[in-house]
Parts: C-alpha cells; sequence; structure tokens
C-alpha cells in the first residue's frame, strides 16, 4: 500500500518543517513518498525547502504560484503516485501509532476502504489508544459521520482523547476518490467542511480507528478565524454552500451553524482588536448583518433568539461546546 503524504506551506518557520518531517519518517514504513506543495512563498523559504530534499528519502518539493491553500492541496493531488492521500499541515505532527496502525492496514487484506479515518487531538497526548478494533461504519453510521462534518455536534466522532476532525488531516484517503473531490479554490472558509461532506456524498466504503494519529502543534484557528476585513463575506459565502449539502431532517443542524457563525463573527470580527470601528459603530453594523442572509433563517424559523449570541463570545478560551437550540 503506497501512500502519498501531501503537506501544503507558504512562509513558514522552516523548523516547523522539519519538526512536521521528523514525525512523518519516524518509521520503518517505506512505501511512502512526501509531497511538499510551496504555495509561492519568498525565495528565502523556498531554497530552505529545497535544501530538505538531500536531507529525507522520497521527499519531492514542488513549487507553484500563490493561489492559497486548496489549491496547494490539489496540486498535490494531481502530482501523487501512491494508493492513498493523506494530508499533513506544516506545523503539526503524526503520531507513531498512525505508523503502527498504517503497517496494521497495509498487512490486512480483508480491510478494504475507501477512507480510513483516525483521531485528532489538540497536542496533549502520545498517541495512545482509546479503541483497538477498526470500525466498519454502515449507513447509519455514515449518516452520523455527515451530521459530525456538518454542524459538529455532540456525537461519537467528539470524545475527550480525540475527534474525528473537520479539517483534512487524519485520514488516508483512496486516490481515486480525492481525484473525485477536489477542493473548492474559491472558497476562502469552511472548504474543508465542504470537502469532506463531498467525499461522503459519494458513498465510500468508511472505516474509523480510534487512535490517535494527529496532534495539532500550531495554533488551529490562526489560518482560519484570525481577522480579515471580508471574514463575513467569507462566511457568507461558506454557509450558502453548506446549505446545498443539507439533508432531509437537517434542518435544525444548520440552524444550529447559523447561530454558531454570529458567535464567530462576534468573536473573529467585531470583538477584533484590529477591527478600526468605534464600538457603536460594531454593534450597529452586527445587528444588521444579523438580518442579512443567511442569518435572517433564524429570526423566520424562530430558531433563536439574537440575544442568545452573546454567551458565546467567551466560547473560544476551551473546547467546543454543545448548543442545543429549542
Amino acid at each position: 500500500m503506497r501512500l502519498s503524504i501531501i503537506i501544503p506551506t507558504y512562509n513558514k518557520h522552516i523548523s516547523d518543517m522539519i519538526r512536521c518531517l521528523d514525525s512523518v519518517y519516524d518509521t520503518a514504513y517505506q512505501d511512502f513518498e512526501v509531497l511538499i506543495i510551496d504555495d509561492g512563498s519568498e525565495v528565502s523559504y523556498q531554497v530552505e525547502l529545497d535544501q530538505l530534499e538531500t536531507r529525507y528519502e522520497r521527499l519531492m518539493v514542488l513549487h507553484k504560484t500563490h493561489a492559497g491553500v486548496s489549491a496547494a492541496r490539489n496540486f498535490g493531488v494531481q502530482k501523487a503516485q501512491g494508493d492513498y492521500i493523506l494530508f499533513v499541515d506544516a506545523d503539526d505532527v503524526v503520531t507513531k501509532q498512525f505508523w503502527r496502525d498504517v503497517w496494521k492496514i497495509a498487512e490486512d487484506r480483508t480491510l478494504q476502504a475507501d477512507i480510513v479515518y483516525g483521531l485528532v487531538d489538540d497536542g496533549r497526548t502520545d498517541g495512545v489508544s482509546v479503541r483497538d478494533s477498526p470500525e466498519q461504519l454502515d449507513g447509519e453510521g455514515k449518516k452520523e459521520l455527515y451530521r459530525h462534518f456538518f454542524a459538529l455536534g455532540c456525537s461519537a466522532f467528539w470524545t475527550r482523547d480525540g475527534h474525528v476532525g473537520r479539517g483534512p488531516v487524519a485520514r488516508m484517503i483512496r486516490k481515486k476518490l480525492v481525484f473525485m473531490c477536489l477542493f473548492d479554490e474559491k472558497l476562502a472558509h469552511g472548504e474543508d467542511v465542504i470537502w469532506n461532506l463531498e467525499l461522503l456524498r459519494r458513498d465510500p466504503s468508511v472505516v474509523v480507528i480510534r487512535h490517535i494519529w494527529y496532534q495539532v502543534i500550531g495554533d488551529p484557528r490562526s489560518a482560519t478565524r484570525g481577522y480579515h476585513a471580508d471574514f463575513i463575506e467569507r462566511l457568507r459565502a461558506y454557509l450558502s454552500v453548506l446549505k446545498s449539502y443539507e439533508q432531509p431532517g437537517m434542518e435544525r443542524d444548520y440552524h444550529q451553524r447559523l447561530f454558531e457563525a454570529l458567535g464567530e463573527i462576534g468573536r473573529t470580527y467585531f470583538l477584533s482588536p484590529q477591527n478600526p470601528l468605534p464600538w457603536n459603530e460594531k454593534v450597529k453594523e452586527f445587528n444588521k448583518m444579523s438580518y442579512s442572509y443567511p442569518f435572517n433563517g433564524l429570526l423566520e424559523n424562530d430558531a433563536a433568539p439574537i440575544r442568545g449570541i452573546l454567551p458565546l463570545f467567551d466560547a473560544g478560551r476551551g473546547r467546543h461546546r454543545c448548543i442545543k437550540l429549542h
């Protein structure tokens, strides 16, 4: 089983990339290749990346014009030669447990899956086992996983020890399936969620291994939740696409996502110290935005009062919280 490990990068610290690569190469397993996709970084960083090819075997550094992380990942998929694709972010690491499971998957001829999911944690554990046996998901299990990606509610895929992430990491995906489900390069927010949903729409065979495969070392919110002047429009575009993935019986899940998005906008955009608006203008703009599409769906369906958004402003300090609408 040949594995293609794709690592997109853009102007990172070379020490982060080396830490990431050291975790990737900390195995006796040999049947893999590593593709670093440089998304148009500064020349000095490009030179540092090129030098890594002499340090690590089966490593290729590819440079392209800057077009965003989705375009970089898609470019890597086009160049990959493996049977399965694994995405890794340049400032994170894979665990030793991941490689133990790769050995077992490669040796187990009965384990045939289009997608094998592992778990993500926030860097506090050493990749120890949560549950020993791989779990083949049936139709109901895949529906629950779809809903987990759609709204990230309280599900069996979110535990104290680790979770199936909404990003592209900690999963091995058959290359032919990834070719059919490339990342939407037009979306600047939430493209990972849409990609995960599109994969499951293809009704793949799915296995979940409840072991920690991946540790987030960098700030998991640095790329997606930092202050951007067009943050509201980015989020609005994502939510509009997400609506098209709503399945029967998931109306409340979409309302839940709208509800959480308002809190995200409040924390990340309006309460950001980088936002130059005076406080009274922030309140005015927030209220105006709350009554615009798609957020007005909350009011029209009486899903949640706008005043209920305020407690969400302090939710960013801890783990994801389950918020139920009544």
